[in-house]
């Protein structure tokens, strides 16, 4: 009977052995290592990760060499548009402040004209209107919508792709007060509270074109505290990452995490299973569960910039939204009708100020054709920006008739 147990134990270790190994090969045959040793599987990048050196060092070249970049580094925000530049790809414009602009040589007053509804917008790539013409950006059809209606409206577009809650609230205070809005919008985008926890954007993102760090923000006592201002200029930033456990930073950067090394994590299939099962990740702190819980960093930080950015633009007598602006990801999750991760976070963000919902009509227009059509690469189309500042125009509507 024992030798009959042993041989069925054999039997059963060497097909798990088989299969492990035939899992590992097909894995390793899907995806690559990039120059700095990074698996990526399919696109998706697997923890553990190696420091982005090489790649990193090779952008941060790239941009030395290319002073008239449309993108740069701005040692209050970590980056911002260049003043009187344009994008390589011909897309975007910014004016002597920095703003986005529908064409060069375009400069707001600092003070509206009478009779002049001034709408600021602040965010990320969502509000900037990455991937489209300036004439295709929601900001701009809002504009429009509102002139249609009667209301001479003046939007100003102060989004910057990339930045987090904590950005724009920063680029609030130094450059968008100046500029007198009677309503000031913040979008939120739930990948931005992942990023109000990172200070070096190559380690949360290692893929990233914005080879910079950033400021962020810790809660001392319940008051947010900044760090990393001046943020740490491009060409200091790889002495930084080389020696990373030096870095008197070091315990703020909350994507370290993703650089811890295990042993059994050698194995791309195991780190491919801890990537994509929920039950897993969550033992390691990569899940979305983990990042928009309220208990967690992520969630509690992003909830007190927003309650401190309103805070600032109603004491000035200004009037503060909030639009949700839902990501491609998302999106796709919400009209197959799945429960979103974030739904939580987003109460609590509803809570804090009015809040603008047009993923009720983006679902609307979805059904109607395919999600696809609302999007323009990774961020919103032409189409999808249109529906999106019809829903503000009515908003801002409804409120001033309140």
């Amino acid at each position: 009977m024992k030798r009959e147990l042993y041989t069925k134990l054999i039997i059963s270790a060497i097909s798990l052995s088989l299969s492990l190994g035939i899992g590992e090969i097909v894995v390793r045959s899907y995806g690559h290592f990039d120059k700095d040793g990074n698996f990526f599987f399919k696109f998706k990048q697997l923890i553990p990760y190696n420091m982005p050196i090489l790649t990193t060092q090779e952008k941060i070249n790239n941009y030395l060499s290319s002073p008239s970049s449309y993108i740069m580094y701005d040692s209050l925000l970590g980056w911002s548009p260049r003043p009187n530049s344009s994008s390589q790809n011909g897309l975007y414009y910014a004016d002597s402040n920095g703003i986005r602009v529908i064409m060069p040589n375009i400069k707001y007053s600092k003070n509206p004209k009478d009779n002049t509804l001034r709408i600021a917008l602040f965010g990320d790539s969502y509000v900037h209107g990455d991937e489209v013409p300036y004439e295709h950006t929601w900001g701009f059809y809002l504009e429009n919508s509102l002139k249609k209606t009667g209301i001479n409206a003046e939007v100003i577009n102060f989004g910057v792709g990339g930045h987090g809650t904590d950005q724009a609230f920063l680029r609030w205070k130094t450059l968008g007060k100046m500029f007198s809005p009677h309503i000031v919008i913040l979008d939120f985008q739930p990948e931005m509270t992942k990023r109000n926890v990172n200070v070096v954007r190559p380690i949360y993102y290692p893929i990233t074109n914005l080879i910079f760090s950033k400021p962020r923000f810790i809660l001392e006592k319940n008051i947010l505290k900044p760090i990393n201002i001046p943020a740490i200029p491009p060409e200091e930033l790889i002495d930084v990452m080389e020696n990373i456990d030096s870095w008197d930073l070091a315990q703020y950067e909350y994507w370290l995490a993703n650089y811890q090394k295990t042993i059994w994590q050698k194995s791309k299939l195991i780190s491919l299973i801890v990537n994509e099962v929920p039950q897993i990740s969550k033992l390691y702190n990569i899940s979305d569960d983990y990042y928009f819980s309220l208990n967690e960093e992520p969630a509690t930080i992003t909830r007190k910039i927003t309650e401190e950015f309103k805070r600032d633009v109603e004491t000035s007598g200004i009037k503060f939204y909030i639009v949700y602006l839902p990501l491609k990801e998302y999106f796709q999750d919400l009209f197959e009708g799945d429960e979103l991760p974030f739904n939580e976070l987003l109460k609590e963000i509803e809570k804090i100020a009015y809040t603008i919902h047009p993923e009720h009509k983006l679902l609307i227009e979805a059904k109607q054709s395919k999600p696809e059509a609302l999007f323009q690469g990774g961020h919103f189309s032409a189409r999808a920006n249109q529906i999106i500042a019809d829903v503000i125009a009515a908003s801002i509507i409804q409120k001033k008739e309140e």
